[in-house]
This record gives C-alpha cells, sequence and structure tokens, in this order.
C-alpha cells in the first residue's frame, strides 16, 4: 500500500470517528448524529504506584482511533516500546507483562536473572497525527516507582583457620543497584563490605579478633539496595545466621574456659604435685624434680638446671619477705623439657616475663616489678655505703700514722 493510499485510509477513519452533527429537516424534527470522539489512557499500572516487591504485573493502555503505542522509560536507560495497535474504530486494549525480577531493555521475553533497578519508571502512550505525520505523539503519561529490597544474602559460612581470625563468606542477588554488605554479630555491626569487593557473585572478608574475641562466634549478614532517591536510606535485607565458628586463640594465648590448646598444657598452680615450685615457705629440696625421680641425684653446681634450680630456691625462700605471698604463673605455659642431662628445667611461671612489662596497676606483676627494682636498688646503696666506710676508714687510719710519726 502506497503512503498516499495509507493517508487517505486514516482520513477516511477520522472522518468516521470526528464526523460533525448532521442536521436533517424530518417532519420537524432536528436530528444530529455524532460519532464517537477518539480516545486514550494508560489503565494500569495507576500513576504514582509503588510496587515493593518481585513480582509480574501488567502494564496496560487502552485507545480508540489511529494507530497507538506504549512506551516505558527505567530509572537510567532509554525509552522501549512495549506494544502497539493499529487503527481502530473500537475501544482496544495494548497490554505488556513486566517481571521485576528480569528486565534487559528490550520487550522480549526475559527468562534471565536480572532484576529491574529500583527508582521512577515513566509510562508513555503515543498516537498517530494525521496533520503532523507523526506518530509519537504523546497523548498520555503516567508513572510508577519500584522499591524492592535486595534478595537475603545465602551461603554464610564462617572459617576459622587462623588464630584471633574469622573468614567469612556468602552470595548475594544481581540487583543492579546493590550498594554494600554489613556483618553483624548480634546487633553488633563488626565489619562492612562495598559491591566492588565482591567477584563473580560472592563476597569474602575476614574479621580479627583481639585476645578477649577467642571462643564461639555466630554472624548475619545484610545486603543494601538503593531506592533509586537521592537522599533516601537504603533497602536493608539480613541473611540467616551462620553456623557456629569458635576463634581460636593466639600463639601464647589462654583457650576458652575448659579447653586446652593443642601443642600446650596448662601451668599447674604452684605448690602442686605437678608444680616445679613449692608453695611459699616449704623445702625446696624435696621439690627437686632430679630428688622427686626414684635413682636421680642433684645436678652439678655449674650446670644450668643448678643455677635455675638455686634462683627457685632463692626466691621461694625470700619471695615471702618481700611481700610475694605466692608467684605469679602464666595461664599455660609450654611443657617442661628434658634436659641433655636427665634432669627438668625448673619454671616459677613467669620467669620469661619482662619485668618491665604492664600489667594492672596494683597487680602481683606490679608488685614483683616494684619489689624486685627497690631490692636492685638498695643493694647499690649498701655497695656504695660500704665503699665509702672503707674510704672513710683508710683515710682516718692514713691521718693518724702521719700525726704519731717520729720527727726526723
Amino acid at each position: 500500500m502506497s503512503a498516499a493510499q495509507r493517508l487517505r485510509g486514516r482520513f477516511a477513519v477520522a472522518r468516521s470517528l470526528w464526523a460533525g452533527a448532521l442536521v436533517l429537516p424530518l417532519s420537524g424534527v432536528l436530528l444530529v448524529a455524532a460519532a464517537p470522539p477518539a480516545s486514550a489512557e494508560i489503565t494500569s499500572p495507576g500513576n504514582g504506584a509503588v510496587i515493593d516487591t518481585n513480582r509480574t504485573f501488567d502494564i496496560t493502555a487502552s485507545y480508540r482511533g489511529l494507530s497507538s503505542k506504549l512506551r516505558l522509560t527505567p530509572p537510567r536507560g532509554q525509552e522501549v516500546v512495549l506494544a502497539e495497535g493499529p487503527d481502530s474504530a473500537t475501544e482496544t486494549t495494548l497490554a505488556h507483562p513486566f517481571n521485576t525480577s528480569c528486565w534487559d531493555g528490550t520487550r522480549n521475553p526475559c527468562s534471565a536473572d536480572r532484576p529491574a533497578p529500583n527508582g521512577e519508571w515513566r509510562v508513555r502512550q503515543t498516537q498517530f497525527d494525521v496533520i503532523g505525520q507523526n506518530d509519537d505523539a504523546t497523548i498520555s503519561t503516567s508513572t510508577f516507582r519500584l522499591r524492592i529490597p535486595a534478595r537475603p544474602p545465602t551461603g554464610v559460612t564462617a572459617d576459622a583457620s587462623a588464630p584471633q581470625q574469622v573468614r567469612l563468606s556468602w552470595r548475594h542477588g544481581a540487583e543492579p543497584d546493590l550498594t554494600g554488605f554489613a556483618v553483624f554479630e548480634g546487633e553488633t555491626q563488626v565489619k562492612t563490605l562495598a559491591r566492588g569487593d565482591c567477584r563473580d557473585g560472592a563476597c569474602t572478608t575476614v574479621i580479627d579478633y583481639q585476645a578477649d574475641g577467642v571462643g564461639p562466634h555466630t554472624y548475619t549478614v545484610s545486603a543494601f539496595r538503593s531506592t533509586g532517591v537521592p537522599g533516601e536510606p537504603p533497602l536493608e535485607s539480613r541473611s540467616d545466621p551462620s553456623p557456629p565458628v569458635t576463634v581460636l586463640p593466639g600463639a601464647g594465648l589462654p583457650g576458652p574456659v575448659g579447653d586446652v590448646v593443642p601443642g600446650t598444657e596448662a601451668s599447674p598452680a604452684p605448690g602442686s604435685p605437678a608444680s616445679a615450685s613449692p608453695a611459699p615457705g616449704e623445702p625446696t629440696a624435696s621439690r627437686s624434680p632430679a630428688a622427686a625421680r626414684p635413682g636421680g641425684s642433684a645436678p652439678a653446681a655449674n650446670s644450668t638446671a643448678a643455677r635455675r634450680q638455686a634462683f627457685s630456691s632463692g626466691f621461694s625462700a625470700f619471695g615471702p619477705k618481700l611481700g610475694v605471698p605466692k608467684l605469679p604463673p602464666l595461664p599455660q605455659a609450654p611443657a617442661v623439657a628434658q634436659l641433655p642431662d636427665g634432669t627438668f628445667e625448673p619454671t616459677l611461671g613467669f620467669e620469661d616475663q619482662e619485668l618491665g612489662e604492664p600489667g594492672p596497676p596494683g597487680g602481683v606483676a606490679a608488685r614483683v616489678t616494684s619489689t624486685v627494682g627497690a631490692a636492685f636498688v638498695s643493694e647499690q646503696i649498701v655497695r656504695s655505703t660500704a665503699g665509702a666506710l672503707v674510704l672513710l676508714l683508710a683515710g682516718a687510719h692514713l691521718r693518724r700514722w702521719l700525726s704519731t710519726a717520729p720527727p726526723e
């Protein structure tokens, strides 16, 4: 059909729809005949409607008259023609099913996992304009808004593969407007992660703990999605809790209460049968590891074991006099190793600690540090005083000898 023929056909439809009143003198009665006018209207969704769940709904419009098109513009992207209809002298409906879980920017059926972005969508209905020969003349508009939370993260797993550290992993949805994620323990946020830190729908992060974080932990992960409206807070959706995971202690740190970290032994209390150090005021000979073993003998005087045993005995004897009622043990000291000569190194439970190590004010460690430091200072004072007295005595004797010398 040529353009001229098509144009003549559309003029014929227009004349039939917009015919003027026909006045006929019939028996003195004035008859008025008028054709119904053209019409067009977007019927769903309603103007200003808010969609807050993933679902499929119809975008529809009705028209009568010249050909019409139904168009849709997303929050970010180009306008798409959803449906179109030919010239019609009767009421005709244009419709297109819209799936919020799958939007690929076309009107073709979509089966992939491509959620439509949140924000305001614009529906526009156009009709052919005979005068201007334009098929893009707007005759009706409407808007609706998507405000759908993200899908909750799935597959949340925690792995305590390193001491004082947990590696957390999860998967997220394919929403194009995800802004980030947050990790929670209960209602306390412990870590955040941006969308760009994840790859191929999977996220991994590491949570570090201090010494007091040792023990069981359970996590949830929240996904945040933009609403598409500037200034509005994002929408949050939280995952199910992860399986519990136990954070391991670092080197030299105690494990959870009632547990012993593999490869270490809990330090026995001083004075107990398993301890190498006797209780304050108790004889040390009966506590010697060599003497306690049948057939054992005391170590040589110049051996390391002998020097350590002497130190242990001396501190145990004079410790109470210095104001230290009981020696502070390490929470978990390494197992006592056997020496080449068959003896065992005695341990006081604190010998590997530095005296200058900070501790709680007024604690046993502070008392030990203060007492030992005072003893060192007192020893220096005694030595200086003794040296001064010796010099004074020598000077007095020299003066007396010079004064009593016979004259020449």
